[in-house]
């Protein structure tokens, strides 16, 4: 694998923004060799105008935001691969040297940046801690999610404030714009299985956790995001609890029966437990992989996630 920058963008209609993004970019993109890979989930609205360096790729059908930074990685030329939403600007002249120098350096970590509200740049997030089993106790009590099978409570990213200087270790990714070696996303396997939208960054954060690798975070590199767009991807309920119910089992094994049975029962859990089933052998051929590689058990990976959380420590929950 050649030495170089490969930065990958899924983009679902939203072109307006993605031009914004490739202009941010190509106005501070000062690392050679480099591409960029532009790929199209399935949108009526594509991309038509040509770039140095600038490749193509179109996916028939709506896939889903994982699947298509698979296949951009799976074209990608370079060792080390950037993943960018397609709704972002790059404040920081530097700060591609920043993150190459930070994915050099910890060649089994993903990085993650500080992610700044587009529309006020001062509201600053660091990364996110991983929700586990979170009960309507734990929610305020005007939550739309206070109600019987509430999903969004288990395996979900929450917001991080700063509690460090420079690049350091937090539970999960979060915000727009990644980087990682090309040799260990595919080794944690992408976002192999994510169906359409949801839990995407604890998924691939605790597969690099559970691996033998880190999540960090480098405060110096800032992004401003445009969160909150309208028509990026379809986000469909049944996809949420798909994904909650995929990584429980690919993640914790038997131990994530405890984090499926928190779903509770309704038309949606019956939804997505059919595309479970129907994924039920692909879902089980990636667990042995992780039960194979894996440095820690569940049990430990659980407490470190729980460790690690802002928020649980708030709370003083153990789980």
């Amino acid at each position: 694998m050649s030495k170089g920058v490969s930065v990958v963008i899924a983009y679902h209609n939203d072109v307006a923004d993605l031009m914004e993004t490739l202009d941010s970019l190509y106005d501070t993109m000062n690392i050679d060799p480099w591409e960029v890979i532009v790929v199209n989930d399935g949108g009526r609205n594509k991309l038509k105008e040509k770039r140095r360096n600038l490749i193509h790729i179109d996916n028939p059908i709506n896939l889903g935001v994982g699947r298509s930074f698979d296949i951009g990685v799976g074209v990608a030329q370079y060792d080390t691969i950037f993943i960018s939403c397609a709704d972002i600007t790059h404040p920081n002249s530097d700060y591609v040297e920043k993150m190459y120098s930070s994915v050099q350096d910890n060649p089994k970590s993903l990085i993650c940046t500080t992610t700044c509200s587009y529309q006020n740049p001062h509201i600053r997030n660091y990364g996110a801690d991983i929700l586990f089993k979170i009960t309507d106790d734990d929610l305020p009590k005007n939550s739309p999610f206070r109600k019987n099978g509430e999903h969004r409570s288990i395996l979900e990213g929450r917001w991080r404030t700063k509690t460090g200087e420079g690049t350091y270790p937090i539970p999960s990714l979060m915000g727009s714009f990644y980087g990682v070696t090309r040799e260990w996303y595919e080794f944690v396997r992408g976002f192999e299985l994510h169906y359409q939208w949801g839990s995407l960054e604890p998924y691939i954060s605790l597969k690099s956790w559970m691996l033998g690798g880190s999540i960090l975070i480098n405060t110096d590199i800032d992004v401003l995001h445009k969160s909150g767009r309208v028509g990026f991807a379809k986000k469909e309920e049944k996809a949420y609890v798909y994904n909650r119910m995929m990584i429980a089992f690919v993640v914790f094994g038997s131990y994530g029966i405890q984090f499926a049975e928190h779903l509770g029962q309704n038309s949606v859990v019956a939804e997505a437990a059919d595309i479970y089933h129907n994924a039920m052998q692909d879902v089980s051929l990636l667990r042995a992989y992780i039960e194979e590689h894996s440095v820690m058990s569940p049990e430990e990976l659980h407490k470190k996630m729980v460790s690690m959380s802002q928020y649980h420590g708030k709370k003083g929950l153990t789980e």
